[in-house]
């Protein structure tokens, strides 16, 4: 991510203290950052997901400046950022599973509109399935559960997590893939959240994970 200058930073304190006009100064300047998130965190997502970056981008700057968030600089501000973006995509999951069953599959596409159905569906599932425990895995490892909240939820990179963080990528692979493991052993262990646990592997693109630097 860019590092913009103190500016940044002063906007945002000013934001955080409910300066509307500060508020409205620093969407252009983040917007860009932020949408780069969200498209990362679509690019996850199973086929059949209809939430698009620039809805998902304005539902998160909604969060985050439409009550009483207060941020200390550049970094709190895009791990806030990435904390909204879990919620939205949780709401969003929640409101796909009490809708879930009631769109028909027309004529020939039939077949087709069913599989994206049933893979939206377990993405929406394995959202709540991790947020569910996150707070155990808070409990056990703090940087862990940070970490998965800007990998999993935000779609950060290794790299913009350790820039995040102040540690090193190595550092970050190693939570990250902790994380994982900690993750699929907590799902497995809960019978109404079996089905979605093996989901956690292979949910992520590794690419970048395993290829991370020290």
């Amino acid at each position: 991510m860019a590092a913009p200058s103190d500016d940044l930073s002063r906007l945002l304190l000013a934001a955080g203290e409910g300066d509307s006009n500060a508020a409205e100064a620093v969407v252009p300047l983040v917007y860009d950052e932020l949408k780069a998130m969200a498209r990362a965190r679509l690019r996850q997502a199973e086929p059949g997901a209809t939430l698009q970056a620039t809805v998902l981008v304005h539902d998160v700057a909604m969060k985050l400046f439409g009550g009483s968030a207060r941020f200390e600089g550049r970094k709190h501000f895009f791990f806030a950022a990435g904390r909204a973006m879990k919620d939205v995509l949780c709401e969003r999951a929640r409101k796909r599973a009490r809708r879930e069953g009631h769109r028909p599959a027309i004529e020939a596409t039939a077949r087709e509109r069913a599989a994206e159905s049933e893979r939206a569906e377990e993405s929406a599932d394995l959202i709540l399935a991790v947020n569910e425990v996150l707070p155990r895995l808070r409990a056990h490892d703090q940087r862990a559960h940070d970490v998965v909240i800007l990998r999993f939820f935000a779609g950060l990179s290794i790299e913009q997590i350790a820039e995040m963080l102040e540690v090193t990528s190595r550092t970050v692979d190693r939570d990250w893939k902790f994380a994982r493991s900690w993750l699929y052993a907590e799902l497995r262990a809960g019978t109404a959240l079996a089905d979605v646990a093996t989901l956690v592997v292979g949910s992520e693109r590794d690419a970048d994970v395993d290829g991370a630097d020290a």
